[in-house]
């Protein structure tokens, strides 16, 4: 859109110069006429004033070759503004905000205490972990939260409390996805599960004017792909997918172990809680 804009810039520059000459002259030249009535011996003169105004056209000429290399320069700009080649963004905690205590809040009003969750923490904690590996439906996740609550407590109000660790991000983080995506090639890689996602696409990215497919080329989850970070193998498939080279490729994410096992793999890698220009630019 802004070189379009550019280009715009350019041919107005042409034509409202040339518009404001050929006017000039008109004026000029109806004066030049009454005068020339008047007194003919300065005819000379009243030729050089009528076409004095012409001079102005030249300018939007004069100024059009340096627009177009401004133009070019800025693309230049566009396409050298970032570092790699490739960049691979984490979901929750650089792109969408998280709060891990809500479930835990939530769980508790629902009848499910904190001295409970705390002593069950390992069940809890596999669970979760297989509903992120796909392991686990969403309806089998549910159904094994389902007992620890109170006996009304229903699956709709389980998977809101569930979803609840999900926060907001900003039109601004999705906004610099987008430039990224104008001179990189931008993937999404996320340890998430088929609730989780399927609320941020519809909702998060939505409220801030996005969907996710059009911020990024290829998108890799977790549930999907039966395996989670930091298993290397889940790296490697997105190598294989994308045909990206790692010594071109920069990996975001808020975890150090994930960081940590990319970089074996010879991807480059930056901690990144919460994405800011900084982290790209």
């Amino acid at each position: 859109m802004e070189i379009v804009l550019a280009y715009l810039g350019i041919a107005l520059c042409v034509a409202l110069s040339g518009i404001g000459s050929a006017y000039g002259v008109t004026i000029c030249g109806n004066a030049a006429i009454g005068a020339f009535k008047k007194n003919p011996s300065a005819s000379g003169s009243y030729m050089g004033l009528a076409a004095l105004p012409s001079s102005q056209g030249l300018y939007g000429f004069v100024g059009s070759p340096s627009g177009k290399s401004s133009v070019n320069l800025h693309r230049q700009t566009i396409e050298n503004m970032y570092e790699y080649k490739n960049y691979i963004l984490d979901l929750g905690g650089v792109l969408v905000d998280i709060d891990l205590g809500n479930l835990s809040a939530g769980l508790e009003q629902a009848g499910c205490t904190r001295a409970y969750q705390q002593a069950h923490k390992e069940t809890l904690t596999r669970w979760a972990t297989d509903y992120e590996r796909g392991l686990l439906s969403t309806q089998q996740l549910l159904d094994n939260m389902k007992p620890l609550c109170h006996p009304h407590t229903t699956r709709e109000e389980l998977l809101r409390i569930f979803n609840s660790v999900i926060r907001t991000t900003t039109r601004e983080r999705l906004e610099l996805v987008k430039r990224l995506a104008t001179g990189s090639r931008v993937f999404l890689l996320s340890n998430t599960n088929e609730a989780h996602w399927q609320y941020i696409h519809d909702h998060v990215f939505p409220a801030c004017g996005f969907t996710p497919e059009e911020l990024f080329e290829r998108i890799f989850l977790s549930y999907e792909m039966g395996v989670i970070k930091p298993d290397l193998r889940i790296y490697q498939m997105v190598i294989e997918a994308t045909g990206i080279e790692p010594a071109e490729t920069l990996f975001l994410d808020d975890n150090k172990d994930n960081l940590q096992a990319a970089s074996t793999l010879g991807i480059h890698t930056r901690l990144t809680p919460s994405l800011t220009a900084s982290d790209i630019l």
